[in-house]
């Protein structure tokens, strides 16, 4: 019997966002090979979904860490037999390439514009980490055409890098209804987790706005999602006397709950990618969001653009949809046709062939 090739899987932490999620899904989804998973943090939100899967929880701190962390992924690769190692995220990054042998395929996923002004932006001294530890044998995949440019321009991987969209789950191709435009109140929806990335302040201050030109009863907007901005987000809505927007908290069933809404709003300041965005076009949904290259790019221009940093200009937008809702048709079945791009069985036959190498 031909022995399944080990996959060791690298990742900053297991807590629940986009990337680790994904490998998650990939994990579950190849078991033609053996895959091993090291977290650098000790936390796990995956247990039920990893179970029979070896995990490896460690305890990495910060730069102070890597010598030791160094040591014992390299003791992992040997006693695992290792034939692939696949990382994600900054200091997994990294770390991946003081630890493979030159003898083993080595890849790199990239979920987010880094360095760029527009993107998250980074300090220099991890650009130049970066930089400094990369070389040619490492293949870098990128969740979006504008994160590779991103690591072209500052790193200067040009060679080896390759776009590999995210997938989305099958079940919200399965949970599609054909967009009809509503003539009631306007019942809107945003997914992602409660942090600085995603901008939900100026969501807030937008429906100030609209509050204050047609009232509370209008246009409603319900977050799933949870995170550390919980707190000073719902002060902020309180103290600009917000009360149509409702903060829900995580939730399992997003893909089923999605089609009770009207459409889709994402403000982020910055995405790698962008997933919740194409799990709503693929459910059926027309989305506004943030007027940044990688949306534009993952929505084909399948959307409505507003300036995440102007209130006024979402504020306008949502007005304008509110009283003529007759163009969301058309845009909501043309993004679930360009979400078929995105579909999982894709994703996975793609990834297949590079861990083939």
């Amino acid at each position: 019997m031909e022995t399944r090739k080990r996959i060791l899987h690298i990742i900053d932490s297991l807590g629940r966002g986009g990337a680790e999620t994904l490998l998650v899904g990939v994990v579950n989804s190849l078991p033609q090979f053996e895959h091993i998973i090291i977290s650098l943090k000790p936390d796990n939100d995956f247990s039920e979904e990893l179970i029979g899967i070896t995990v490896i929880c460690m305890n990495f701190k910060w730069v102070h860490s890597i010598p030791t962390t160094v040591r014992k992924i390299k003791g992992i690769i040997k006693e695992f037999k290792i034939d692939v190692v696949h990382a994600h995220l900054y200091y997994s990054c990294i770390l991946s390439r003081l630890v493979t042998p030159n003898n083993i395929l080595l890849l790199n996923s990239y979920h987010n514009v880094l360095y760029s002004p527009n993107g998250a932006n980074y300090p220099y001294y991890s650009m130049l980490l970066d930089k400094y530890t990369f070389n040619k044998r490492v293949k870098i995949l990128c969740v979006s055409g504008e994160v590779k440019r991103d690591v072209e321009k500052y790193i200067g991987a040009k060679s080896n890098t390759f776009v590999l969209y995210n997938y989305i789950e099958d079940v919200f191709f399965k949970n599609y209804k054909s967009y009809e435009p509503g003539t009631g109140k306007l019942s809107l929806v945003s997914v992602g987790n409660l942090k600085p990335q995603k901008n939900y302040e100026i969501l807030i201050e937008a429906f100030s706005l609209i509050n204050a030109r047609l009232g509370s009863d209008k246009v409603s907007l319900d977050v799933f999602g949870k995170g550390p901005l919980l707190s000073s987000l719902k002060d902020k809505a309180k103290t600009l006397s917000v009360d149509n927007i409702r903060f829900i908290g995580a939730v399992s069933d997003v893909a089923t709950r999605l089609s009770n809404y009207d459409g889709y709003v994402l403000s982020s300041a910055y995405e790698g990618f962008g997933i919740a965005v194409v799990e709503a076009m693929a459910v059926g949904l027309p989305v506004v969001v943030s007027d940044i290259p990688v949306l534009r790019e993952v929505t084909k221009g399948n959307a409505l653009f507003f300036n995440p940093f102007d209130s006024k200009d979402l504020s306008n937008v949502i007005i304008k949809l509110f009283y003529d809702r007759s163009l969301l048709k058309d845009m909501a079945h043309k993004g679930f046709q360009y979400s078929q791009v995105f579909r999982k069985d894709k994703y996975m036959d793609a990834l297949e062939e590079f861990y083939l190498i």
